[in-house]
């Protein structure tokens, strides 16, 4: 199965988000170099930072355009019967494999401006951490949430069945499979020994 892209709304809504980002960034570096203005300092103090604003600047500039462009086209997801793969990265693409059996729980998210595209992001929870797929169609996302919840249920069915049949004790030489208590199945069988041996 290949890896399926992004919804094509999902370039929007990154594109906002990294300018939202980048406005917050901008007005607090601006804030702090008013704030360094309004006291008498070295002019040494006052070029680093200016540079350093500069720099701030064209890195969260580099980021955006990254991050729209190469990021975007890298965020990439595939589903198969035992694992959800999600592809990521902008220079160095990484790709985190989780077994669907080691899914714990499933949710959806969205945030204001993914609502307003229509998309939303799901969530996989493990013992081991958390993987987000975002910006998924809100209708794809729905039924990726409704099927994954399914196989996770099943798979947990099979696990409980599974147990079950492994649960095994040994009385006079003989297994006895036991269910839920095992304690109280080696009752029953006793009793049953007794009432032969009279």
């Amino acid at each position: 199965m290949d890896y399926i892209n992004l919804s094509k709304n999902a370039r929007k809504s990154l594109a906002i988000k990294e300018a939202i980002w980048a406005i917050i960034a901008g007005i607090i570096v601006s804030v702090i170099s008013l704030v360094i203005n309004a006291f008498t300092i070295p002019e040494t103090v006052r070029n680093v930072v200016a540079i350093i604003k500069y720099l701030v600047f064209a890195y969260i500039i580099f980021e955006w355009v990254l991050d729209f462009t190469v990021g975007f086209k890298h965020k990439k997801y595939r589903i198969t019967s035992e694992s959800v793969e999600y592809l990521t990265g902008v220079i160095f693409v990484s790709r985190t494999i989780i077994p669907i059996r080691r899914i714990q729980q499933v949710e959806l998210s969205e945030g204001f401006v993914n609502r307003h595209f229509k998309l939303a992001n799901v969530n996989l929870i493990t013992a081991g951490g958390e993987l987000e797929i975002e910006y998924l169609d809100q209708e794809v996302a729905e039924q990726l949430v409704v099927d994954l919840k399914e196989v996770i249920n099943q798979f947990a069915k099979e696990d409980a069945i599974a147990a079950k049949q492994q649960a095994f004790c040994r009385l006079d030489g003989e297994e006895v499979a036991y269910t839920c208590n095992p304690a109280s199945s080696l009752k029953e069988v006793g009793d049953e020994n007794d009432t032969t041996n009279h």
